[in-house]
């Protein structure tokens, strides 16, 4: 802004920092619609593998639920804490 008179000179600055903020804005806005549009693809490819009919998805499920056995809790004592903190 070398030619600008000196009184129009905050009025020029004004208009280049409003422009500076209207890019910034575009930018990121871009970059978030980016970002929000890969994380829905990747979820879709992964939802489409994590299938129960897919036996690459199934024998691992089936070896935890093995590992990690359900806890059978009638629902009365499954209300009542398991452990206890010490109270300061």
């Amino acid at each position: 802004m070398p030619d600008c008179r000196a009184t129009k000179n905050n009025a020029a600055s004004g208009l280049m920092n409003l422009a500076r903020n209207i890019g910034g804005s575009v930018g990121i806005s871009f970059v978030a619609t980016g970002l929000a549009r890969r994380a829905q693809f990747h979820q879709v490819q992964l939802v489409e593998k994590l299938s129960a009919a897919n036996p690459q998805f199934g024998i691992p499920t089936a070896r935890m639920r093995a590992f990690f056995p359900a806890p059978a809790l009638d629902p009365a004592s499954a209300q009542e804490p398991r452990c206890s903190m010490p109270m300061p």
